[in-house]
């Protein structure tokens, strides 16, 4: 590969070398569904596999992993073709050694999958601490050399330490020049010395540098003195400087008076963009330290957003059910349990002190003046819709290393969880389990996020990791979880081929064109003739463009009265159906009950059909029997209810002579 003629020669540290391929070289298979022949595939793939084998390409994908986790995939490309065709030129060789941008592309996103496992966020975390420590002491010796300036109470770490420090791209100037001459360092270290000055980028340069390439620098901040990073003589010398003024020099170490060569920042430029990205065990947490400090308010804003979680979710029980917050809906997986432990989980905190959340929940915002400015910071309702997000993921516990976009948070409204503000008493729903996937992949895939990309999807992958629903396991549509969705460590493979979505194919089922009898003129309730008989076809497998495998689950459907017929219906579809539309549990019927009062689903038929009475406390549904003598159907079938809001937010399906059953907004199976 051309890139790797540059990258390549570079000398990886040691330490770094054994670290890097020890993480890297690890890979895995898990299944995500018993139907689908399509595994997720976590750590080395192709690209890495072939690395490791050959020193030049190990050194370049240890490079660009770093490279692609402090900057965008597209604009890097973007700027390492830009980069070399200057080098080129300016050597004056010809330009045919430049890489192609799509082949460049191609492998940096490979980059970003395949050594996602290996922790670069823990590099940044060493060195931009010791940063912001020399920036506190510094700070401090200010403070007490100047005992007319007031110490402030609540400092903000987005203030306290500058743009240098947490924009982690580096300008393209900077970028230029380290590709040049990073080799020339390496080669002759006693007589090379490297000057640089940047504006942005400062923790990315020393990481290339120093724990990458094993060279030793030196960081001077334009308040907090000079940072040694490595023992012995530097010879990269790094300097915070004013924006739009980055440059640097090669020097020679006997005459460091005249630079060998020298490159400064313009404005034709490429911009190299960067996505902050944080873990999500803890996430919130880094949400909370854009607006204190302080550890004692940490607590308290991190408790206080578990409890306004947990009043959402219990308003949300109690709208349904009368028995109170603690009793939950058949099937409901949803728990004030799970609320809690994805509460510890986003904050980081080894215990959850459930009295300060009872607290927490009957104190007025407006009484607390400190918890209320720092909530006006942070857009606390998108920190709930978080919470409970992660309240829906099953084995949570394996998402801890889950890369989420930082940027992405301050993009969220209420138009994308639902979630007002409210003081004690929670009005808003409960953003749905779709509203929750569309919400993580929002924060997985960051900037590359759309409504079109995500809304077909029943699979998202990014920087190595997958998110997708539980229907990709289901063999119809009762099956079909309406409350937890995966996240797991892989991307979606096929007999070797590597893709970032799952879709729906072809399909004959749609939300808008039922293939089920309508039993209502209204649409509310829809009969599904010989679904309990139904036999699973195979499922069919094919292609969406590059990045997008489709599928569709075939049925044979042998129906009462109705021919065989086969239909398809995708597994999005099918997590579709299931959100619209509740199935009516067994009623209670006892055994001695004459035939025509058997359970609804056992003797619904091509003759049988609902009939709808309006009342004012609800929608009441009657079932209307087929005259005596008519033949009923034995097998066991599936009636839909299409989910609605009457004006008691009931709706009521009453079965002569037996207990009535109710289909509420909340999921129930039968």
């Amino acid at each position: 590969m051309k890139l790797a003629s540059l990258l390549g020669r570079h000398r990886i540290d040691p330490v770094m070398e054994i670290s890097f391929r020890r993480v890297v070289a690890k890979s895995d298979q898990s299944v995500i569904s018993r139907y689908v022949d399509i595994m997720l595939e976590s750590g080395a793939g192709p690209t890495v596999q072939e690395a490791l084998k050959n020193p030049a390409l190990f050194s370049m994908i240890i490079q660009l992993s770093l490279l692609a986790f402090a900057h965008e995939d597209v604009p890097l490309a973007n700027a390492t073709v830009t980069a070399i065709e200057n080098i080129l030129r300016d050597s004056g060789a010809g330009l045919e050694a430049t890489p192609d941008y799509v082949s460049l592309l191609g492998t940096i996103r490979a980059c970003q999958q395949q050594t996602t496992a290996f922790q670069w966020l823990w590099y940044y975390d060493a060195v931009e601490s010791k940063i912001r420590a020399a920036l506190e002491t510094s700070r401090g010796d200010d403070q007490r050399m100047n005992r007319a300036v007031k110490r402030r109470r609540i400092q903000s770490p987005g203030k306290a330490v500058p743009k240098s420090i947490t924009t982690r791209s580096m300008p393209f100037a900077v970028f230029q020049t380290l590709l040049m001459w990073l080799q020339s360092l390496q080669s002759f270290p006693e007589d090379r010395l490297l000057q640089i000055k940047s504006d942005t980028g400062l923790s990315t340069i020393v990481i290339w540098c120093h724990y990458v390439l094993g060279l030793n620098v030196n960081l001077r901040l334009s308040r907090g003195g000079d940072i040694e990073f490595g023992q012995g003589l530097s010879s990269v010398y790094l300097e915070e400087c004013k924006p739009k003024q980055a440059c640097s020099s090669l020097l020679d170490a006997a005459d460091k008076h005249e630079p060998l060569f020298s490159l400064s920042a313009s404005d034709e430029d490429p911009f190299i963009r960067f996505e902050n990205r944080a873990d999500a065990y803890g996430y919130g947490l880094k949400i909370l330290k854009l607006a204190t400090s302080e550890v004692r308010e940490l607590q308290m804003c991190s408790h206080w957003i578990i409890g306004r979680g947990i009043s959402l979710f219990r308003s949300s029980i109690t709208s349904n059910n009368d028995e109170g917050p603690e009793t939950v809906l058949p099937h409901m997986h949803l728990t004030e349990r799970k609320v809690v432990h994805a509460g510890s989980f986003l904050f980081a905190l080894d215990h959850v002190d459930m009295a300060l959340v009872e607290t927490s929940m009957k104190e007025s915002l407006k009484k607390s003046k400190d918890i209320k400015i720092i909530m006006s910071k942070v857009n606390w309702p998108s920190v709930v819709a978080i919470l409970l997000t992660f309240a829906r993921i099953r084995d949570l516990e394996q998402c801890i290393n889950l890369p989420l976009s930082t940027e992405a948070y301050w993009q969220l409204q209420k138009d994308d969880h639902g979630i007002e503000k409210f003081d004690l008493n929670a009005s808003s729903p409960l953003p749905d389990l779709i509203v929750s996937f569309k919400l993580l992949s929002r924060l997985l895939l960051g900037h590359c996020f759309s409504d079109d990309y995500v809304k077909p999807a029943v699979l998202i992958s990014a920087w190595g990791w997958s998110l997708f629903l539980d229907c990709i396991d289901a063999a119809d549509p009762v099956d079909v979880s309406v409350e937890t969705f995966r996240v797991m460590q892989g991307v979606p493979s096929r007999r070797g081929v590597r893709k970032t979505r799952i879709i729906d194919g072809p399909n004959d089922v749609r939300l808008s064109s039922t293939l089920g009898e309508t039993l209502d003129h209204q649409d509310h309730v829809t009969y599904f003739p010989g679904v309990s008989t139904a036999k699973r076809g195979p499922v069919l497998v094919g292609h969406h463009g590059s990045d997008a495998f489709s599928i569709t689950q075939s049925f044979d459907w042998q129906s009462y009265h109705h021919l065989d017929k086969k239909y398809k219906i995708g597994f999005r579809e099918m997590q579709n159906l299931r959100m619209a539309f509740d199935v009516l549990p067994p009623c209670e019927c006892e055994d001695s009950a004459p035939e025509d009062l058997k359970l609804i689903d056992d003797i619904m038929c091509g003759k049988s059909r609902l009939i709808r009475e309006d009342r004012h406390l609800g929608n009441i549904y009657k079932p209307r029997w087929p005259e005596p003598g008519g033949d009923l159907n034995a097998s066991q079938e599936r009636v839909f209810v299409k989910r609605f809001l009457g004006p008691s937010a009931q709706g009521e399906i009453q079965h002569p002579g037996a207990p009535s059953v109710k289909c509420s907004e909340e999921d129930a199976t039968g």
